[in-house]
């Protein structure tokens, strides 16, 4: 019988099928059937994807919560988690964690080439740590570079111009983007987006198009996927960055 490996997550978002070609990459290697299950399954949910499939092992995406790792609901099958808030981590298990900060100062450096008379960044709608951490990052490297940050208060009128903006994420900035031309604002001329995912189906299809940074998600995946093996064969867990 193929052994089964479940992964928690959501595919609607290209960083998510990104992250699910890299664990792909690594069951083809190990001989893995990989079943998705939604990540935000309720404890019952997680409990009837046990029962049902008998796993060898769960890989949990926490990129959407703050809350504390839910290791007690996957009853002792060997599982490791990515992209796990960093403040609610713990050392008993496997993890593997985006380094936020560092896209964010890529972006800032490549904003900082442009005209720009100031600059925003623009969160995900809901407090995550990642969006937090970029804002963070962002804002320093702004700051430490001499020039203008201004923190976003919702109203582009606020922002001198021209001003080079950072969204937490493409879906962000598509968003920010159709709302700033429904609004008369000139793009580029006036507010210069950056996305963070690179996802190709909204930055070409975005006038004009969207520069995006490109985490490696799908690398991201496949480590997780090797800490899973590691904790399987008995290994102590490691938290890795990427």
């Amino acid at each position: 019988m193929i052994p089964v490996v479940l992964f928690f997550q959501s595919t609607t978002s290209k960083s998510w099928r990104d992250k699910l070609a890299g664990v792909y990459r690594f069951a083809r290697e190990a001989g893995w059937q990989v079943q998705v299950v939604n990540a935000r399954g309720t404890r019952a949910e997680i409990a009837e994807a046990l029962d049902l499939w008998r796993p060898i092992g769960c890989i949990v995406d926490r990129a959407m919560t703050q809350a504390k790792t839910p290791a007690a609901l996957f009853r002792g099958v060997p599982t490791v988690f990515l992209d796990q808030n960093p403040k609610t981590a713990t050392g008993k298990y496997a993890s593997i964690m985006q380094d936020s900060m560092a896209s964010a100062r890529l972006a800032a450096k490549e904003l900082l080439k442009t005209g720009a008379k100031s600059f925003s960044y623009i969160p995900w709608h809901t407090p995550v740590f990642w969006s937090q951490q970029r804002e963070s990052a962002f804002a320093e490297a702004i700051r430490a570079a001499g020039r203008k940050y201004v923190k976003w208060t919702h109203n582009f009128a606020e922002l001198p111009k021209p001003c080079g903006i950072l969204c937490a994420n493409d879906m962000t900035a598509q968003r920010a983007m159709h709302l700033a031309i429904r609004n008369g604002w000139k793009i580029p001329e006036e507010l210069l987006f950056v996305g963070i995912d690179n996802d190709e189906l909204i930055c070409n299809n975005l006038n004009p198009p969207l520069t995006s940074v490109l985490p490696d998600f799908e690398q991201a995946g496949y480590t997780v996927a090797q800490l899973l093996q590691e904790t399987i064969n008995g290994k102590p867990p490691q938290n890795v960055t990427y």
